[in-house]
């Protein structure tokens, strides 16, 4: 029976050796998995910056192109109500000088 102990005890070591270094390989293997995961994460993260700060930058941009456009247009209306304002202006002179000399035909 002692044999059979030595046998079995023998045999549970060879296994328990084996699992270990399977535990071993798996835990190295699973290590570099993580490793590579965490990798592509950060590059992940650091190309989802890139993106951002790109589209940022063309929000920007576009902003300040429409401010300008709108500066412009702005300007273009500011002109065209002075404009609007002289004409107005002359127009109500000339009428009332219409008025003036017809006032003035009416009384001959």
């Amino acid at each position: 029976m002692s044999e059979l102990h030595l046998i079995q005890e023998k045999q549970y070591k060879e296994i328990r050796i084996e699992h270990d270094l399977q535990k071993q390989e798996k835990d190295k293997e699973r290590k570099e998995l993580q490793a590579k995961i965490d990798k592509l994460l950060e590059e992940n993260k650091i190309e989802r910056k890139k993106i951002e700060d790109a589209a940022w930058e063309n929000i920007d941009i576009i902003k300040d192109k429409n401010k300008e456009e709108l500066a412009l247009i702005i300007d273009a209306g500011i002109k065209s109500k002075g404009l609007l304002i002289d004409v107005q202006g002359k127009f109500k002179n000339l009428k009332g000088d219409k008025e003036h000399l017809r006032s003035e035909i009416q009384e001959k």
